[in-house]
Parts: structure tokens; C-alpha cells; sequence
């Protein structure tokens, strides 16, 4: 489960309604996109590690929304 909240008052975000999972891989390269509906700042999701997609080897994680893409990396973990 993942929980989206304004900053400010630490309140559940209604600005985003898709989540953003991006894993990398030991390239930077992105290996799939899975996209997470939040309702009410709540989402639920999974990544299916299958080994046709998923090779042996170090991964990253990006996550993000849309609204976090308008002020740069330094908002997407």
C-alpha cells in the first residue's frame, strides 16, 4: 500500500489520482512502468517480478506522479 500526503499539513494528496513505478535497472534503463490508482491519497499495487522482463542484477525504483514531474528530480524517489 502507498500513501500520498500533502506536505504541509500531512493531510491524504487528492492532486494525483495515477502513482508512477518505474523500476531501472543496473543501467538506468527503464524495465516497465506500472501505474497505481490512489483514491483519497491511498493506493494499492504490486510488481510482478517475471524472469523473461526482470534479469539478475541491481534495480532502482522511480516513483512519482504527474503533478510531482512540474518541479524536477528532486521530487521523484
Amino acid at each position: 500500500m502507498v500513501q500520498l500526503v500533502d506536505k504541509v499539513n500531512r493531510t491524504p494528496s487528492h492532486l494525483s489520482g495515477l502513482l508512477y513505478v518505474e523500476p531501472d535497472n543496473d543501467s538506468s534503463e527503464m524495465v516497465r512502468r506500472i501505474s497505481i490508482l490512489i483514491k483519497d491519497g491511498l493506493g494499492r499495487g504490486q510488481i510482478l517480478l517475471s524472469k523473461n522482463i526482470f534479469q539478475e542484477g541491481g534495480y532502482t525504483r522511480r516513483v512519482y506522479t504527474n503533478w510531482m514531474q512540474n518541479f524536477g528530480e528532486d521530487y521523484v524517489f
